[in-house]
């Protein structure tokens, strides 16, 4: 799956479903997420913009939330410096092969989300108890139970969990 930087995002969308070839630079490039090690649930993060940002002008058009989440230590809540800004594109895929839809991205950077919300606790207790496969599979019921509350059309009512 790629998900596309704001800049991107106004042509593209935020999100592309690709088919990931043998040779993408994925493979050779990529980074496990820390927190998807954690939940036991792998993802490669591949940035399209290998340059850093502290060598780079400012270039708020290349920020990607997303990404930025998705890349948060589980044990601090913090992203790696070229995590923070102008990340760019990315592209990610899951370990095991299996294909990562809109809506399992989404819930997975919802869970990221809602982790930031319990590090901003000091020290960060709830976090890291909430840091955890049961813990991401419930998150992952209730998400996919709101989303489906609030939108009878829903593309979450096709998504398999556990994820």
């Amino acid at each position: 799956m790629v998900i596309h930087c704001n800049r991107d995002r106004e042509t593209e969308g935020t999100f592309q479903p690709i088919a990931i070839r043998p040779d993408h630079p994925i493979h050779r490039l990529g980074e496990t997420a820390s927190v998807s090690k954690v939940i036991k649930l792998p993802l490669t993060v591949y940035r399209h913009e290998r340059k850093p940002w502290m060598d780079r002008d400012e270039d708020a058009s290349l920020d990607n939330q997303i990404a930025t989440y998705l890349m948060i230590n589980s044990r601090s809540g913090y992203a790696p410096p070229e995590y923070q800004k102008q990340v760019g594109t990315i592209t990610v895929m899951r370990k095991d092969g299996k294909p990562l839809t809109e809506q399992s991205i989404e819930t997975i950077w919802m869970f990221h989300d809602y982790l930031l919300e319990l590090f901003g606790d000091v020290p960060p207790i709830a976090a890291n108890k909430a840091t955890n496969r049961p813990a991401f599979d419930r998150f992952c019921q209730r998400y996919k139970d709101e989303k489906l509350l609030n939108d009878d059309n829903s593309d979450f009512r096709d998504m398999d969990l556990p994820l």
